[in-house]
Protein backbone atom coordinates (compact mmCIF):
# COMPACT_ATOMS: atom_id res chain seq x y z
CA UNK A 1 0.00 0.00 0.00
CA UNK A 2 1.50 3.30 -0.92
CA UNK A 3 1.48 5.91 1.32
CA UNK A 4 0.10 9.31 0.29
CA UNK A 5 2.99 11.75 -1.17
CA UNK A 6 3.17 14.91 1.82
CA UNK A 7 4.26 17.97 1.11
CA UNK A 8 6.81 19.76 3.04
CA UNK A 9 5.23 22.49 5.46
CA UNK A 10 5.82 25.94 4.47
CA UNK A 11 5.62 29.14 6.37
CA UNK A 12 4.23 31.97 5.21
CA UNK A 13 2.94 35.43 7.35
CA UNK A 14 0.59 38.07 6.39
CA UNK A 15 -0.64 40.86 8.16
CA UNK A 16 -4.12 42.53 6.92
CA UNK A 17 -6.39 45.77 7.86
CA UNK A 18 -9.81 46.41 6.66
CA UNK A 19 -12.30 48.71 7.45
CA UNK A 20 -16.48 49.49 6.78
CA UNK A 21 -18.60 52.34 7.63
CA UNK A 22 -22.46 52.33 8.66
CA UNK A 23 -25.14 54.25 9.74
CA UNK A 24 -28.49 54.72 11.91
CA UNK A 25 -30.39 58.07 12.03
CA UNK A 26 -33.09 59.67 14.45
CA UNK A 27 -35.50 61.94 14.29
CA UNK A 28 -36.77 64.88 16.88
CA UNK A 29 -40.09 66.07 17.25
CA UNK A 30 -40.75 68.37 16.20
CA UNK A 31 -38.27 68.52 12.84
CA UNK A 32 -36.33 71.34 13.15
CA UNK A 33 -34.40 72.59 10.18
CA UNK A 34 -31.25 74.64 10.46
CA UNK A 35 -31.17 77.84 8.01
CA UNK A 36 -28.44 78.20 5.34
CA UNK A 37 -27.03 74.30 6.01
CA UNK A 38 -24.78 74.09 2.21
CA UNK A 39 -21.65 72.53 0.89
CA UNK A 40 -19.50 74.99 2.32
CA UNK A 41 -19.95 73.55 6.00
CA UNK A 42 -20.62 69.78 4.66
CA UNK A 43 -19.76 68.01 7.90
CA UNK A 44 -20.99 70.52 10.15
CA UNK A 45 -19.14 71.93 13.36
CA UNK A 46 -16.90 69.86 15.03
CA UNK A 47 -18.10 69.55 18.94
CA UNK A 48 -15.36 69.41 21.23
CA UNK A 49 -16.20 67.78 24.89
CA UNK A 50 -14.87 70.88 26.52
CA UNK A 51 -17.72 72.71 25.52
CA UNK A 52 -20.11 69.81 27.11
CA UNK A 53 -20.91 70.00 30.82
CA UNK A 54 -19.05 66.95 32.31
CA UNK A 55 -20.17 63.45 31.22
CA UNK A 56 -22.20 61.38 33.77
CA UNK A 57 -20.71 58.14 35.12
CA UNK A 58 -23.70 56.55 33.20
CA UNK A 59 -22.47 57.17 29.97
CA UNK A 60 -18.94 57.97 30.70
CA UNK A 61 -17.60 53.92 30.15
CA UNK A 62 -19.44 53.93 26.49
CA UNK A 63 -18.02 57.51 25.59
CA UNK A 64 -14.84 56.39 26.51
CA UNK A 65 -14.25 53.60 24.27
CA UNK A 66 -16.59 54.62 21.33
CA UNK A 67 -13.95 56.64 20.17
CA UNK A 68 -16.83 59.04 18.89
CA UNK A 69 -16.68 62.57 17.45
CA UNK A 70 -19.25 64.77 17.65
CA UNK A 71 -20.57 67.42 15.15
CA UNK A 72 -23.61 69.57 14.29
CA UNK A 73 -25.06 71.29 11.68
CA UNK A 74 -23.94 70.63 8.29
CA UNK A 75 -25.04 67.67 6.28
CA UNK A 76 -25.47 64.12 7.46
CA UNK A 77 -23.09 61.80 7.60
CA UNK A 78 -25.10 59.03 5.24
CA UNK A 79 -24.81 61.90 2.62
CA UNK A 80 -21.14 62.69 2.54
CA UNK A 81 -20.11 59.36 3.17
CA UNK A 82 -22.96 57.42 1.87
CA UNK A 83 -23.23 53.77 3.07
CA UNK A 84 -25.65 51.14 4.55
CA UNK A 85 -28.26 52.78 6.68
CA UNK A 86 -30.98 51.95 8.79
CA UNK A 87 -32.85 55.25 7.19
CA UNK A 88 -33.47 56.80 4.00
CA UNK A 89 -31.44 59.20 2.31
CA UNK A 90 -33.86 61.31 1.57
CA UNK A 91 -36.22 61.37 5.23
CA UNK A 92 -35.52 64.01 7.35
CA UNK A 93 -33.35 63.39 10.48
CA UNK A 94 -32.34 65.63 13.32
CA UNK A 95 -29.37 63.16 14.16
CA UNK A 96 -27.25 60.17 12.88
CA UNK A 97 -24.81 57.52 14.62
CA UNK A 98 -22.24 56.48 11.95
CA UNK A 99 -20.21 53.83 12.72
CA UNK A 100 -16.77 52.71 11.40
CA UNK A 101 -15.45 49.04 12.22
CA UNK A 102 -11.97 47.98 10.97
CA UNK A 103 -9.65 44.83 11.71
CA UNK A 104 -5.83 43.91 11.41
CA UNK A 105 -4.19 40.60 12.36
CA UNK A 106 -1.07 38.60 12.01
CA UNK A 107 -1.59 35.17 10.74
CA UNK A 108 1.25 32.78 10.16
CA UNK A 109 0.26 30.02 7.83
CA UNK A 110 1.64 26.54 7.41
CA UNK A 111 0.07 24.18 4.23
CA UNK A 112 0.78 21.03 2.97
CA UNK A 113 -1.54 19.10 0.17
CA UNK A 114 -3.59 16.01 2.32
CA UNK A 115 -5.42 12.80 0.73
CA UNK A 116 -4.61 10.19 -1.75
CA UNK A 117 -4.25 11.55 -5.80
CA UNK A 118 -5.83 12.35 -7.72
CA UNK A 119 -8.60 14.04 -4.63
CA UNK A 120 -5.77 15.79 -2.88
CA UNK A 121 -6.83 18.70 -0.69
CA UNK A 122 -4.78 21.77 1.01
CA UNK A 123 -4.70 21.78 4.69
CA UNK A 124 -3.93 24.98 6.45
CA UNK A 125 -2.48 25.22 9.81
CA UNK A 126 -2.87 29.40 10.83
CA UNK A 127 -1.71 30.89 14.27
CA UNK A 128 -3.18 34.39 14.71
CA UNK A 129 -1.76 37.22 16.62
CA UNK A 130 -2.57 40.50 17.35
CA UNK A 131 -6.47 40.03 15.90
CA UNK A 132 -8.00 43.64 16.63
CA UNK A 133 -10.98 44.92 15.87
CA UNK A 134 -11.17 48.86 16.37
CA UNK A 135 -14.82 50.92 16.00
CA UNK A 136 -14.95 54.58 15.72
CA UNK A 137 -17.75 56.30 15.65
CA UNK A 138 -19.58 60.03 13.89
CA UNK A 139 -22.83 61.31 16.42
CA UNK A 140 -24.39 63.85 13.56
CA UNK A 141 -26.43 66.65 15.57
CA UNK A 142 -28.63 69.16 13.17
CA UNK A 143 -28.91 71.27 16.08
CA UNK A 144 -27.28 71.36 19.29
CA UNK A 145 -29.54 70.44 22.13
CA UNK A 146 -29.49 73.06 25.18
CA UNK A 147 -26.29 72.70 26.63
CA UNK A 148 -27.10 72.30 30.45
CA UNK A 149 -29.64 69.13 29.56
CA UNK A 150 -27.12 67.77 26.18
CA UNK A 151 -26.65 64.75 28.30
CA UNK A 152 -30.42 63.90 29.23
CA UNK A 153 -31.72 64.41 26.02
CA UNK A 154 -33.59 61.79 24.36
CA UNK A 155 -32.24 62.54 21.06
CA UNK A 156 -28.63 62.10 22.59
CA UNK A 157 -29.59 58.97 24.70
CA UNK A 158 -31.36 57.55 21.60
CA UNK A 159 -27.65 57.87 19.75
CA UNK A 160 -25.51 56.87 22.78
CA UNK A 161 -27.60 53.85 22.59
CA UNK A 162 -26.30 52.84 19.33
CA UNK A 163 -22.75 53.85 20.51
CA UNK A 164 -23.43 50.87 23.07
CA UNK A 165 -24.75 48.45 20.59
CA UNK A 166 -21.52 49.15 18.25
CA UNK A 167 -18.54 49.63 21.08
CA UNK A 168 -19.88 46.90 22.69
CA UNK A 169 -16.75 44.57 23.89
CA UNK A 170 -18.12 41.41 23.14
CA UNK A 171 -17.71 41.84 19.40
CA UNK A 172 -13.77 41.67 19.35
CA UNK A 173 -14.80 38.59 21.55
CA UNK A 174 -17.19 37.15 18.98
CA UNK A 175 -14.98 38.52 15.90
CA UNK A 176 -11.82 36.64 17.90
CA UNK A 177 -13.73 33.40 18.18
CA UNK A 178 -14.59 33.26 15.02
CA UNK A 179 -11.12 33.79 13.97
CA UNK A 180 -9.34 31.53 15.49
CA UNK A 181 -12.11 28.74 14.48
CA UNK A 182 -10.08 28.34 11.20
CA UNK A 183 -6.52 27.41 13.09
CA UNK A 184 -6.93 24.10 11.19
CA UNK A 185 -8.82 23.20 8.24
CA UNK A 186 -8.65 20.85 5.43
CA UNK A 187 -10.01 22.62 2.45
CA UNK A 188 -12.83 20.39 -0.08
CA UNK A 189 -11.04 19.68 -3.43
CA UNK A 190 -13.66 22.73 -4.90
CA UNK A 191 -12.53 24.89 -2.49
CA UNK A 192 -8.93 24.21 -3.66
CA UNK A 193 -9.70 24.17 -6.83
CA UNK A 194 -11.47 27.33 -6.24
CA UNK A 195 -8.46 29.21 -5.20
CA UNK A 196 -6.59 28.74 -8.35
CA UNK A 197 -9.64 29.48 -10.42
CA UNK A 198 -9.77 33.13 -8.28
CA UNK A 199 -5.89 33.15 -9.14
CA UNK A 200 -6.78 33.54 -12.65
CA UNK A 201 -5.68 29.80 -13.32
CA UNK A 202 -8.91 28.04 -15.59
CA UNK A 203 -8.46 24.76 -15.52
CA UNK A 204 -6.33 22.34 -13.65
CA UNK A 205 -5.91 18.57 -13.76
CA UNK A 206 -6.20 16.67 -10.89
CA UNK A 207 -3.28 15.49 -11.30
CA UNK A 208 -1.62 18.65 -11.50
CA UNK A 209 -3.43 20.13 -8.57
CA UNK A 210 -0.50 19.88 -5.90
CA UNK A 211 2.01 20.96 -7.91
CA UNK A 212 -0.65 24.36 -8.55
CA UNK A 213 -1.14 25.47 -5.15
CA UNK A 214 1.33 26.93 -3.36
CA UNK A 215 1.59 29.71 -0.17
CA UNK A 216 -0.09 32.32 -1.51
CA UNK A 217 -2.77 30.40 -2.17
CA UNK A 218 -2.72 29.63 1.72
CA UNK A 219 -2.88 33.35 2.51
CA UNK A 220 -5.69 33.90 0.26
CA UNK A 221 -7.96 31.64 1.87
CA UNK A 222 -6.56 32.74 5.43
CA UNK A 223 -7.83 36.62 4.47
CA UNK A 224 -10.81 35.19 2.54
CA UNK A 225 -12.12 33.72 5.56
CA UNK A 226 -11.43 36.37 8.57
CA UNK A 227 -13.11 39.19 5.74
CA UNK A 228 -16.56 36.62 6.07
CA UNK A 229 -16.25 36.91 9.77
CA UNK A 230 -15.61 40.13 9.58
CA UNK A 231 -18.72 40.57 7.25
CA UNK A 232 -20.78 38.53 9.76
CA UNK A 233 -19.68 41.10 12.75
CA UNK A 234 -20.76 44.12 10.58
CA UNK A 235 -23.73 42.56 9.76
CA UNK A 236 -24.76 41.78 13.71
CA UNK A 237 -23.94 45.31 14.54
CA UNK A 238 -26.32 46.50 11.62
CA UNK A 239 -29.36 44.22 12.53
CA UNK A 240 -28.91 45.58 15.92
CA UNK A 241 -28.88 49.36 14.45
CA UNK A 242 -32.10 48.39 12.40
CA UNK A 243 -33.90 46.80 15.47
CA UNK A 244 -32.96 49.67 17.77
CA UNK A 245 -34.77 52.50 15.34
CA UNK A 246 -37.51 50.26 14.60
CA UNK A 247 -38.88 49.59 18.13
CA UNK A 248 -38.25 53.45 19.15
CA UNK A 249 -39.12 54.60 15.55
CA UNK A 250 -35.77 56.36 15.06
CA UNK A 251 -36.15 57.47 18.94
CA UNK A 252 -39.43 58.57 18.98
CA UNK A 253 -40.28 56.23 21.14
CA UNK A 254 -38.33 54.26 24.42
CA UNK A 255 -36.99 50.93 24.28
CA UNK A 256 -39.53 48.60 25.22
CA UNK A 257 -38.43 46.60 28.64
CA UNK A 258 -39.22 43.06 27.93
CA UNK A 259 -37.72 43.17 24.60
CA UNK A 260 -34.51 41.39 23.65
CA UNK A 261 -32.79 44.72 22.31
CA UNK A 262 -33.37 45.96 26.05
CA UNK A 263 -31.38 42.74 27.50
CA UNK A 264 -28.85 43.06 25.30
CA UNK A 265 -28.35 46.81 26.04
CA UNK A 266 -28.76 46.17 29.63
CA UNK A 267 -26.27 43.50 29.56
CA UNK A 268 -23.66 45.55 28.13
CA UNK A 269 -24.29 48.58 31.02
CA UNK A 270 -23.80 45.28 33.51
CA UNK A 271 -20.59 44.36 32.05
Amino acid sequence: MNRPAWKKLRLTACSVAFSVWGIASAVAQPFTPIEGEGLSDRAGRKVSIDELPPCPPALTEILDRSNVTFRVGGLRPSIIRPSRSTGSVDQKFDAETQFRLRYSFNSRCRWKMVGDRPRRRMKVDVTFDQIELVVEHTVWLRSLPPIESFWRSPLVLHEFDHLRLSSDRRLKALFERKVRSHQSTVLSEAETRQLLEDDGVSSVSRLSLSSRVGGDHAKSWVGSVVQKEFDSVVELVEIRYAELDRVTQHGLRPVPVESELASWLTQDADE
